[in-house]
């Protein structure tokens, strides 16, 4: 499937999701298309610098977060200025263009997304983020809190699948409800 793949998420009729970071995409080979859906057989079905070229959008230099909501819609965040893409159907559905550096990981609800803003981590701080699609661009802090209610400090890392957040720290895991 390629060389310096990013994320992997598959689907329950067997397809294969597949993004790519920089070297991959600057490397040859399949990574090149940034992102790209196997079938259940390992063949692309799917290749991003086609798809982007089609509807103007641009190039994946570095695919920085993938969602697979279902068999037919995936979302995704890359470098080059960052927009947040959704494709339904192998068709484009709508593209919001500069929509913020998504950090790894990001949840959907609605058209709500939760998200961990790049580099902040470099800060040592985490901090996950809450912006409406249908909105203002501006997005607000979101309070993260563990199972007694008490804040979470520190560093933690995200993961994402659909409406489902999952955070861990150090030391526990956590699957975020969104309460929108």
């Amino acid at each position: 499937m390629g060389d310096a793949i990013e994320d992997v998420q598959t689907t329950p009729d067997g397809r294969i999701w597949v993004s790519y970071f920089d070297e991959g995409v600057f490397g040859g080979g399949l990574g090149r298309h940034g992102l790209v859906c196997f079938d259940g057989n390992a063949h692309p079905i799917f290749k991003y610098s086609e798809f982007a070229e089609q509807n103007q959008l641009p190039f994946v230099d570095d695919c920085y977060a993938m969602n697979v909501v279902s068999e037919d819609e995936v979302w995704l965040s890359y470098y080059t200025d960052f927009p947040l893409v959704s494709i339904k159907n192998f068709q484009l559905e709508r593209v919001w263009k500069e929509f913020d550096c998504i950090d790894r990981a990001f949840a959907l609800n609605g058209d709500t997304v939760i998200f961990q803003k790049c580099y902040t981590r470099r800060e040592g701080k985490s901090q996950l983020l809450r912006r409406t699609l249908s909105g203002s661009a501006q997005s607000e802090v979101v309070d993260v809190l563990d199972e007694t209610g008490a804040p979470i400090h520190g560093l933690f890392t995200v993961a994402a699948r659909g409406p489902n957040l999952y955070l861990l720290t150090g030391t526990a895991l956590y699957k975020m409800q969104m309460n929108l």
